[in-house]
């Protein structure tokens, strides 16, 4: 036997009492949404934080170790490979720079050419911070080793009918900015999907309000088939 046909005043009661519920969750989701974003903008702090912290103490870890591998070898020519003694060499010869800029190209092709600690002939990168003594010790040694490349640069000859090497070119033009290549990667990255977090909310929001509307229908008498519904969607698709 079908249920009687909802009466106006019940149909009214209906609506009101959907909206009234919907607002209520609409207002509860909000609410949440907010709290979870406070959460993560907290999280995310801590994490830049520790990110500072972290590339700080491998900064300084890193340079400390090329300081006492410059201390130990110093700088030469020694042992390099023809074509990045070709490349220094025309450095040397005359290619367009300042003085500055030349010995911070030389400096670039010994870190390419596998001298790790030629590297202390730049600062540290934008956003690393130093502490202030490292920071005055590291201006010392950049001092130092540049004054070093700048020796070298004036005897630096190459070696007969060797040409610089493709991976040196750059170096040689200017493609390739004079700076420091230190880089910090932390092992464990936090992902933020501040996105996924209010999809996740909404969506269940939503099944809270299908349910909902299921508890007031059965209240007035009016079972709802999910099955028999879903069965008529797929009709209706084809």
């Amino acid at each position: 036997m079908l249920p009687a046909p909802l009466t106006k005043a019940e149909r009214t009661a209906l609506f009101k009492s959907q909206n009234q519920a919907a607002a209520t969750d609409a207002a509860k989701l909000a609410k949440e949404t907010q709290k979870a974003e406070e959460k993560l903008s907290e999280a995310n702090a801590k994490a830049a934080e520790l990110l500072s912290v972290e590339t700080r103490a491998a900064f300084a870890d890193d340079r400390l170790e090329l300081m006492s591998s410059f201390e130990a070898s110093g700088i030469s020519l020694d042992g390099l490979e023809p074509e990045a003694l070709a490349a220094f060499a025309a450095i040397a010869a005359g290619l367009e720079y300042e003085e500055d800029d030349t010995v911070s190209r030389g400096a670039l092709i010994l870190r390419e050419a596998g001298v790790g600690h030629a590297d202390l002939a730049f600062p540290a990168p934008a956003g690393v911070e130093v502490a202030t003594t490292l920071r005055n010790m590291l201006k010392k040694v950049r001092a130092k080793l540049r004054s070093a490349v700048a020796e070298l640069l004036k005897n630096a000859k190459a070696p007969k009918g060797v040409n610089p090497g493709k991976k040196f070119e750059a170096l040689m033009t200017g493609t390739i900015a004079a700076e420091s290549s230190f880089s910090y990667t932390p092992t464990e990255k936090m992902v933020t999907k501040k996105e996924e977090t209010v999809k996740e909310k909404g969506t269940k929001a939503k099944k809270d309000d299908a349910e909902d509307l299921d508890s007031i229908l059965a209240e007035f008498g009016v079972v709802v088939d999910n099955a028999s519904t879903k069965k008529k969607k797929k009709a209706g698709k084809k």
